[in-house]
C-alpha cells in the first residue's frame, strides 16, 4: 500500500445489519499491506443515538486502534470499567481483548477503526508490561502551546504489536508550516480534525480537510502547511515494530 489521501466526503457508505444487534453505517477507507504491516484495514463506523456497536473481540494476532470522530461513546475494554469518551478520544486494544461501544449521546456517533498486524507475532506480555490497553480521554490530555500552535501527547509506549507506538495531536496556526520537508524510517498516518491543509507527499502536493486521512510511506519527504482561515488540528501517529 503506497502513500495515499482518503477524503472522508468521498467515502462510499454502506448500511451493515448485525444479527442480534443494531445496524451501523460503514465507510471503507483502505486495505492492504505496508513495509511494516502484514495487513491493515481502515474504516469509519457510525452508530445511531442509543445504539450499541456489536461486542467485538480483537482478532488473534491483530491490534485495533479506535479514534472517536464525533458523538459520545460509553467504551468498555477488556475487564476495565466503562468510560465515557467524546470526540478526539482514542482506544488501542490488543489481540483477544473484548471491547464494546454504546452511543450514549443524542446524536449519531462516528469513530475510525484501524485493524492491523505486523509481520512479527504479537507480544501480549509486552502490552501488559506497558500498562495494558490504551484508553485516552481527549478532555484529560494537556495542551502545550508552542511558537507555531500547540501539541497534545496522546501516548508514546509499547503495545502488543509495536516496540513503540507514538501518537500526538498538533495544532498549527494560520499561514504556517509545521516543519521543513523531511523523511523518517517510520511509516506515519495524519488525520485532519479541522482546518484546511496542504501537504507535500514526495513529489506531489495534496489538499486535505476535516476527516481526511493521509498515509505516508517510510522515507517519503513530507511537510504540512495550514492554508485555511484560523488554526488547523490533526493527529500524527507512527510506530516501530
Amino acid at each position: 500500500m503506497g502513500s495515499f489521501l482518503a477524503r472522508y466526503s468521498e467515502l462510499r457508505t454502506e448500511r451493515v445489519d448485525v444479527e442480534g444487534g443494531s445496524a451501523y453505517v460503514l465507510r471503507d477507507i483502505a486495505k492492504g499491506e505496508t513495509l511494516d504491516l502484514a495487513e491493515i484495514a481502515i474504516d469509519a463506523r457510525t452508530i445511531e443515538a442509543g445504539a450499541a456497536a456489536p461486542p467485538r473481540v480483537a482478532p488473534d494476532e491483530y491490534e485495533e486502534l479506535m479514534i472517536v470522530k464525533s458523538g459520545t461513546l460509553s467504551v468498555r475494554v477488556a475487564r476495565r470499567k466503562a468510560v465515557l469518551l467524546g470526540p478526539g478520544s482514542v482506544v488501542v486494544s490488543g489481540p483477544g481483548e473484548q471491547r464494546g461501544f454504546e452511543n450514549v449521546g443524542d446524536l449519531p456517533a462516528t469513530y475510525y477503526l484501524f485493524t492491523y498486524r505486523t509481520r512479527q507475532p504479537a507480544d501480549p506480555r509486552r502490552e501488559a508490561e506497558a500498562g495494558g490497553p490504551i484508553v485516552v480521554d481527549w478532555n484529560k490530555v494537556d495542551y502545550v502551546p508552542s511558537d507555531i500552535g500547540g501539541r497534545r501527547q496522546m501516548f508514546d509506549r509499547a503495545t502488543a504489536m509495536f516496540d513503540n507506538f507514538e501518537m500526538h495531536v498538533s495544532t498549527l496556526n494560520e499561514g504556517l508550516t509545521n516543519h521543513a520537508a523531511h523523511t523518517h524510517r517510520a511509516e506515519e498516518f495524519v488525520l485532519v480534525i479541522d482546518g484546511d491543509v496542504r501537504m507535500q507527499v514526495g513529489d506531489d502536493t495534496v489538499h486535505a480537510q476535516a476527516g481526511d486521512l493521509i498515509f505516508l510511506q517510510s522515507m517519503i519527504p513530507h511537510s504540512l502547511d495550514n492554508v485555511g482561515k484560523g488554526p488547523t488540528t490533526y493527529y500524527a501517529f507512527q510506530y516501530r515494530p
